[in-house]
């Protein structure tokens, strides 16, 4: 589990859930002469440090302090922010939507006007914002075609950032447009 995504902590707080706990024992059991052995549980023996750790204290203060309902709350708010996206998008003439989004993730894509790849356009819209600087998306392939992906894992985004979002892509979209698209950036 991605809990720096999804729980807004610290990346080192992931976690591996597995149906057999001896899969870990196994996996991360490596014996040095200076560790000693028992037959208790030691969770040295449950990951890749070859030591406990104290992370899990700020997983664990976290949901006391937000509980199940703040987080609830923050992560339906991401969910709208990305539903408020989604909106953006439709209502944009020369953007397509993939799917609503069930999750904090927004995938869509600009048409190219020149009749250029649909793929290769999108490689060079994301490339642009990024030399733009602005914004950041990826670029991922969920039906083998490129769409540009939008992942709300803040809980401070607001509906305004993907306001600011929109501009940026058609603002670096216009740029391609007048420079010819992908075909001349090769």
């Amino acid at each position: 589990m991605d809990l720096h995504k999804w729980l807004f902590l610290p990346y080192g707080l992931g976690c591996l859930l597995v149906r057999e706990p001896n899969q870990l024992s196994t996996s991360f059991s490596e014996q040095a002469h200076y560790w000693s052995h028992d037959s208790r549980v030691d969770f040295m023996y449950l990951g890749p440090e070859g030591a406990p750790s104290w992370k899990s204290l700020g997983l664990w203060l976290a949901l006391r302090h937000l509980g199940r309902e703040g987080y609830e709350r923050l992560l339906m708010g991401n969910l709208e922010v990305a539903r408020y996206l989604a909106g953006r998008v439709r209502e944009t003439d020369g953007l397509e939507l993939f799917a609503d989004p069930v999750l904090p993730v927004c995938w869509f894509r600009a048409t190219p006007p020149h009749g250029d790849d649909i793929d290769d356009y999108n490689a060079a819209l994301q490339s642009e914002l990024i030399r733009r600087g602005e914004v950041h998306l990826t670029v991922c392939h969920p039906n083998g075609e490129a769409y540009l992906r939008v992942a709300v894992n803040n809980h401070t985004t607001r509906p305004e950032h993907a306001d600011v979002l929109i501009d940026a892509v058609l603002e670096a979209r216009a740029t391609l447009d007048q420079t010819g698209g992908p075909r001349s950036w090769s």
